[in-house]
């Protein structure tokens, strides 16, 4: 059976929305990297991204992805990060999950984890865990945000 001009243009069209469809399938501008595949590696030490518990990542304002290997670098690095360098979203790790998530919605405990720096940072989704680890620790919690600027440090460090 023959196609006509109409059904060939319809066939035409319909396998160049496939292909457009296909072709932006594995790229993404929203949500966490995946930082499971390739040799991810920490935009502030270089370490490789080895224990995905303790890993942090950023999308900067340019569209650049961050990997980061421990929260302790991330928030070195959060210091310094302006302009096309400075991140429109961040994610940390759950500590139980090994998940990234919105750091907006993680809290933060800076206590005696072994996080790969040694910096003893983690991160829980529920805040509850958070503030019993805290406890539990002797350690500090709060928003990423307050160990960027120094408002939250670790107990008895001025």
């Amino acid at each position: 059976m023959a196609m006509t001009k109409l059904e060939r243009g319809a066939m035409l069209v319909l396998l160049l929305s496939v292909a457009i469809l296909v072709g932006c399938g594995g790229r993404t501008t929203e949500g966490p990297p995946d930082l499971t595949t390739g040799d991810p590696r920490c935009a502030a030490c270089g370490m490789a991204v080895a224990d995905p518990k303790f890993a942090a990542a950023i999308r900067t304002t340019g569209g650049e992805i961050a990997a980061y290997d421990a929260i302790e670098c991330l928030v070195r690095d959060l210091r310094s990060r302006t302009g096309d360098r400075a991140p429109a979203e961040i994610w940390l790790a759950d500590l139980p999950t090994g998940e990234l998530q919105p750091a907006a919605r993680m809290t933060v405990v800076l206590a005696d984890f072994p996080s790969p720096m040694g910096g003893g940072y983690a991160a829980f989704l529920s805040p509850q865990t958070a503030a019993d680890e805290a406890r539990r620790r002797s350690g500090v919690s709060g928003a990423l945000a307050q160990f960027v600027d120094g408002t939250l440090r670790r107990p008895g460090s001025g």
